[in-house]
């Protein structure tokens, strides 16, 4: 990370390696215990990002963590089960939705 000058934004970047590698490690025990073709994967982030002082971006969309326009409540999720109907794979859902719906 030593390429991103931004000292808050390496930080948020070496976060981000860590989770997805964590991700991973989660995602090899199920394998070997055989539980993966039975597991239901669910991550999503809680808001946009911080966009002040040149921390992160939400791009295009306007607004910042904490705001009411959609760069603070419009994020990626991704939901993963082998019980998800093959025609519904890699599709968007691009309604409303709130993580406490789960």
């Amino acid at each position: 990370m030593k390429h991103i000058s931004n000292v808050e934004r390496r930080i948020f970047g070496a976060m981000t390696v860590i989770l997805d590698e964590s991700i991973g490690n989660i995602t090899n025990v199920l394998k070997r215990r055989s539980l993966y073709e039975s597991s239901l994967i669910i991550i999503a982030s809680d808001n946009g990002a911080e966009a002040r002082g040149g921390v992160g971006s939400n791009y295009p969309l306007r607004g910042t963590k904490g705001s009411l326009f959609e760069g603070s409540m419009r994020v990626h999720a991704l939901v993963r089960s082998p019980r998800i109907p093959i025609t519904m794979r890699g599709s968007e859902y691009n309604g409303l939705f709130h993580v406490t719906d789960w």
